[in-house]
């Protein structure tokens, strides 16, 4: 871990996506990972402030891994972005499968606003657990919670504002072949 910090970065962000994998990070000594957290988030959120008439998006998938509170400073980062990141013509999305994981007492704090924070919400089927969450905290209709129940392969919960409307997601042949048809693999 020494070798990735001990000099100048040799990160490039000269690229229109910039993917930053912090899986093995995860598996680090507190100690090791909480200086780490500090160091890709200052990186990536330098990168966001740098120049306010770039748009930018910071999309954060499996969120649900960040979600610890032994290291909070990483889902503290994604709710201070969630606040400010619109001032800078960006935009943040966090994906995860479990949004449960983010009302634990423990990090409530932090992923609460990432929950409340966003003008738009693309729900996905949930299990029993997340649905019974949900409809707490976002009183759910029993359509929409039919909806999130039967998990249909590209139908969702959108949640724009006020509104709520049963959304199916058509994927382009563009979309699938730059993706793939099996969940990216």
């Amino acid at each position: 871990d020494q070798v990735l910090w001990s000099g100048e970065t040799t990160i490039k962000a000269d690229s229109d996506f910039v993917v930053l994998d912090i899986h093995q990070l995860l598996e680090s000594d507190e100690e090791i990972r909480k200086t780490q957290f500090f160091n890709v988030l200052s990186w990536a959120w330098n990168k966001i402030a740098e120049d306010r008439t770039q748009k930018v998006i910071l999309a954060v998938d499996e969120a649900y891994l960040l979600v610890d509170p032994e290291t909070p400073q990483a889902l503290q980062f994604l709710r201070n972005t969630s606040k400010r990141i619109r001032k800078y013509e960006g935009g943040l999305m966090v994906i995860t499968h479990n949004m449960v994981d983010f009302l634990d007492p423990a990090v409530q704090r932090y992923g609460q606003a990432l929950i409340d924070n966003p003008a738009y919400k693309i729900i996905m089927g949930q299990g029993d657990k997340e649905i019974e969450a949900l409809t707490k905290l976002m009183t759910l209709s029993e359509k929409e919670v039919q909806t999130l129940a039967e998990g249909k392969r590209g139908e969702a919960l959108l949640v724009a504002g006020d509104r709520r409307i049963h959304a199916k997601f058509d994927v382009t042949p563009f979309e699938l072949e730059m993706f793939g048809s099996g969940g990216g693999r």
